[in-house]
């Protein structure tokens, strides 16, 4: 019995639905990859994981990842869902980035934070070969522009999650067309975009009825009179951040307060009296 028990090996488990299903996932990525240098059996046992990765996540190793090891990670691999590359910018680029999204229809969640390397090419890209996908974060890469994201919403109309962060490229008119298309939106960030006007917020009202959370810190340009449209017809509006939103005060925002709505600009003391001066006006016009 011992001598049987002294003969197995974990390579004798099942590969693909106990080794790369329950165990891989603990560990480390440089651990993984690590094991390809063990022998061939790890090699092709390695490999076999990363071809059958439904979400892969770059962000806990991107200070250490390479070009190299990206493509060993995503060249055979025809399934991924969900794809986080956050603060991927030593390493990805356009040529690295688009053959993925060719191989990868089903895409579904795909992160794109601070990831200063790419250009508009791979939203084009994300556009034509990804149509189903639900959630794009887009935060901090400067280099979106207006042609990229509207190749996005001609094409990805089921986008449910869209985080534009400090894609300060963006015009106004293009911010309406987008949004304008996406119905379907329930979570949107516009925070730092500095051209964000009342029309845009008058657009995103009338249009996306399901939004439950939206971020225009620091759009400075946008007034009481957007969020109160907001309060009007975004029945589902579950958190707002309007900091450094200079003209947004308690005027509209006691309106939201009263429905439960939380937001990240906290109340002045008059505040209760507002709130309740609100609720009466609701049920006034009830």
């Amino acid at each position: 019995m011992s001598t049987m028990s002294s003969n197995v090996k974990i390579t004798d488990l099942p590969w693909e639905h106990i080794i790369c299903r329950k165990i891989f996932p603990c560990l480390r990525i440089s651990t993984v990859f690590g094991l390809r240098c063990v022998s061939r059996e790890f090699k092709a046992l390695v490999q076999l994981y990363f071809d059958t990765l439904f979400s892969m996540n770059i962000s806990r190793c991107s200070g250490r990842m390479t070009a190299e090891a990206f493509e060993i990670m995503t060249c055979n691999n025809y399934c991924i869902k969900v794809l986080n590359l956050s603060n991927s910018r030593n390493f990805l680029s356009n040529d690295g980035l688009v053959p993925v999204l060719r191989r990868n229809p089903l895409l579904t969640v795909i992160n794109f934070t601070s990831c200063s390397g790419l250009s508009n090419i791979c939203l084009q890209s994300l556009a034509s070969e990804c149509p189903n996908i639900k959630t794009l974060i887009l935060r901090d890469c400067h280099w979106v522009n207006d042609d990229g994201l509207l190749s996005v919403a001609l094409r990805c109309d089921q986008l449910v999650t869209l985080d534009l962060t400090g894609c300060w490229n963006l015009g106004n008119n293009t911010l309406k067309t987008v949004i304008g298309k996406l119905e379907n939106l329930e979570v949107l960030s516009l925070a730092k975009i500095y051209g964000v006007t009342n029309d845009t917020i008058t657009i995103l009202a009338q249009t996306c009825k399901r939004l439950r959370h939206l971020n225009i810190h620091g759009c400075w340009r946008v007034t009481n009179d957007a969020i109160w449209l907001l309060g009007e017809y975004c029945s589902s509006l579950k958190l707002l951040q309007v900091k450094d939103c200079r003209d947004i005060n308690e005027i509209s925002l006691s309106k939201l307060r009263a429905k439960k709505v939380r937001i990240d600009v906290a109340p002045p003391v008059s505040a209760p009296n507002l709130a309740k001066l609100s609720r009466l006006s609701l049920n006034l016009q009830t």
